[in-house]
């Protein structure tokens, strides 16, 4: 990792996560990637994350992809919902360049495969110089991902859930064969049109 790394960039919209709707409380959620099998590409037992996508589309793609390493499908998983965050973070982590994946001693390829070990040493140093979030490409090749660290938020910023859209048993299917979860859900795409 270089010695520099670039300044914290500024984040403030919304974003999205597919998830099970027990999963309400961001900072439980937070709690629970800490243990061993819920560490993901951001986090460690160290420090928790939750995960969203800054388009509608990308979080189920993401969830998707989550699923099909294990084996599964959307079809599987009701209930699940589609949670609206409204994000305002002040420090952020962006690495979503190939300058600045290189200051922070990464690169495209580790930041979209299945090893994390090299992504998780970068969360740590980030986590520990006071980041909030982790922003990159998301690894569907299509939008945005990002790390929160519920936990290290600053005073002016916040991240809340705005609005819960529940998704049916025959959503999901429809989202599993590749129907855009805007179509069944066009409200998404108003949250969408903001910064």
């Amino acid at each position: 990792m270089s010695s520099h790394v670039p300044s914290p960039a500024v984040l403030q919209g919304v974003a999205f996560r597919v998830t099970s709707p027990r999963y309400r409380d961001l900072r439980r959620t937070a709690e629970i990637t800490r243990h061993p099998e819920s560490h993901g590409r951001f986090n460690t037992a160290e420090f928790g994350a939750v995960y969203v996508s800054r388009e509608p589309g990308t979080a189920c793609q993401e969830l998707r992809r989550r699923l099909a390493r294990a084996g599964e499908d959307l079809e599987r998983v009701h209930p699940r919902s589609i949670f609206v965050l409204d994000v305002h973070l002040h420090v952020v982590a962006d690495i979503r360049t190939a300058k600045s994946l290189e200051l922070w001693g990464l690169t495209a390829d580790d930041v979209k495969g299945y090893e994390m070990e090299r992504c998780q040493e970068m969360a740590a140093v980030a986590t520990r110089l006071g980041y909030e979030a982790v922003r990159w490409n998301a690894a569907t090749g299509a939008g945005e991902s990002l790390a929160l660290y519920i936990d290290q938020l600053i005073p002016d910023s916040q991240v809340r859930i705005a609005a819960e859209h529940p998704l049916t048993r025959e959503m999901l299917s429809e989202l599993q064969r590749g129907t855009e979860v805007t179509v069944r859900i066009p409200e998404l795409l108003c949250y969408s049109l903001l910064p």
